[in-house]
């Protein structure tokens, strides 16, 4: 039955038609053959790791009687690579070896991107954050930046001997994300931070340029709540747009982030790696530059 199973996967198990009897759902990296009103969910972990056995009893009119599954675990170590696939991999790393390798700049240290404490800003995320600002500003109108944290795929690893590269960089921002300015009134910014406080486990907050700041609290069994809105030293005014630059997952409604679906006056500016790689180039001080503490917990 899955009784922990929690997400929107589960909320259209419980909407969906009669009719269907198994939904193969996916992108959350679990594993589970789950039971949700009746009908079976089922999701193969991720990285190959599982293969999900499904299996369909039908009556003579193609109606199904049951619906089973079973999650199979993939020891991927005991299989030889398949050689063909051997040979592609390698190819790809020959065609792309002086892309990868180039080098972008020299930094003094990495930066992580975990979110200490909880439902936080971290350096990482910072550091992305500031180089959108900076990119779409030569580029045309911008207030503040935000990104969202699964889109932060690795550390910002760092050795001092050798400068960082673009496939150290694409590693942080693997998905070619374009960045995207968009107008919201400052009411509707708020709004869209309120929605980003803590509901649920884990710690999910959007990262933010250091030109925003915000405080929020949450006293024990309440909803937790804004106190203070900043940007560039001043409080939010909420009749004012604002010019909020984004990746376009999160400009398409992604992470629950419709509030970003209905900005005005959208405008595509780039791409998120360029920014990146720009920025560092041009400014490998910047590293120095991103210490956590933009979001508070009062």
């Amino acid at each position: 039955a899955c009784p922990t199973l929690q997400g929107r996967g589960v909320d259209i198990a419980n909407r969906l038609d009669p009719a269907y009897a198994i939904i193969i759902s996916g992108h959350t990296h679990q594993a589970y053959t789950c039971k949700i009103n009746g009908r079976l969910m089922v999701q193969a972990g991720s990285f190959g790791g599982w293969l999900t056995e499904s299996r369909l009893t039908l009556d003579a009119n193609g109606g199904v009687l049951s619906a089973q599954a079973v999650n199979h675990p993939v020891l991927q170590g005991v299989y030889a690579p398949n050689p063909a696939f051997v040979a592609l991999v390698q190819r790809a790393a020959a065609l792309t070896n002086a892309a990868r390798t180039r080098p972008v700049a020299l930094l003094g240290r990495g930066a992580q991107r975990s979110v200490a404490p909880p439902f936080s800003d971290s350096p990482l995320g910072n550091l992305l954050a500031d180089a959108q600002l900076a990119y779409a500003k030569k580029r045309g109108t911008a207030d503040i930046a935000m990104t969202n944290s699964g889109g932060v795929r690795a550390d910002l690893v760092v050795d001092p001997t050798r400068a960082v590269t673009l496939s150290d960089l694409f590693a942080i921002q693997p998905f070619g994300n374009e960045l995207v300015s968009v107008t919201l009134l400052g009411s509707e910014l708020q709004e869209m931070l309120r929605r980003q406080l803590p509901r649920r486990a884990g710690p999910a907050l959007l990262q933010i340029s250091a030109n925003l700041r915000y405080q929020w609290s949450q006293a024990a069994g309440e909803e937790a709540k804004l106190e203070s809105i900043m940007i560039d030293g001043a409080p939010l005014d909420l009749a004012r747009n604002y010019r909020i630059v984004v990746n376009n997952f999160m400009a398409d409604g992604g992470n629950d982030l419709g509030i970003l679906r209905q900005g005005k006056e959208r405008m595509a500016i780039g791409m998120d790696i360029d920014a990146l790689v720009e920025w560092l180039s041009e400014n490998p001080k910047a590293i120095d530059q991103i210490e956590s503490g933009r979001i508070r917990r009062l």
